[in-house]
């Protein structure tokens, strides 16, 4: 069956997209609670602390969006179950 008339996403897949969503905004926060201890422990000015968040989120965009590509490509059943070791 070719991509233009695939049937839509299942539950699951909605669910993995979810998971994802939630896991980024738990890990900005993360990154954005630790920033006064960062800035304690490193003595690192307002500029630096900006580009430290920045540099983790651009990070995490970018094997974000290549593992959306490598779930394209491959198929999102074999990407998600490698991406999700812990799913029943």
């Amino acid at each position: 069956m070719d991509r233009q008339h695939a049937p839509p996403p299942g539950r699951e897949h909605v669910t993995a997209r979810r998971r994802t969503i939630s896991k980024q905004q738990v890990d900005a926060t993360i990154v954005n609670v630790a920033t006064p201890a960062i800035h304690a422990s490193l003595g690192a000015s307002g500029a630096a602390l900006e580009l430290v968040i920045g540099g983790y989120l651009v990070a995490f965009a970018v094997l974000l969006i290549t593992g959306a590509r490598l779930g394209q490509a491959r198929g999102p059943g074999e990407c998600s179950c490698s991406g999700w070791p812990t799913r029943g």
